[in-house]
């Protein structure tokens, strides 16, 4: 198996896309830091991208 698994539960079904971190890529500020959940690649692209976004809270 070449790819990733798929991270499925019964309350979160992840597509296997990329999905936006909230960090931008320091070098170019018009890019952002990605995670594609399909082959586990991170990546840097720019910020018009139609990616996914995942809502966090903070722990505590």
């Amino acid at each position: 198996m070449n790819s990733a698994p798929v991270f499925k539960s019964g309350r979160v079904n992840v597509q296997p896309n990329n999905y936006w971190s909230g960090t931008e890529y320091a070098p170019n500020t018009s890019n952002a830091w990605n995670f594609n959940f399909n082959n586990g690649n991170q990546n840097n692209n720019n910020k018009t991208n139609g990616f996914y976004a995942w809502a966090v809270r903070p722990g505590g």
